[in-house]
């Protein structure tokens, strides 16, 4: 069994979670089974763009922050 079928069984992979709990079995399943590089690709752009908010949200911290200090005051 390959693990795009462990996936979508559900069953434990390398993170210990199981999938379908996680409601992630959703109506690409067989498209995703047609073309695994597409399924690694799609958990690859999650991955950067969880990591581009993440960025943003500390780049815009950063701003707040000279923003505040320029109103002398510290909220954020």
């Amino acid at each position: 069994m390959n693990k795009l079928d462990q996936f979508w069984k559900g069953e434990r992979l390398n993170s210990g979670g199981n999938y379908n709990q996680n409601g992630l079995k959703i109506g690409i399943q067989i498209k995703l089974q047609e073309n695994y590089w597409e399924y690694k690709l799609y958990l690859q752009f999650n991955k950067l763009s969880r990591y581009l908010s993440y960025w943003n949200l500390q780049k815009w911290k950063k701003i707040w922050k000279v923003e505040d200090s320029l109103h002398g005051q510290n909220i954020r």
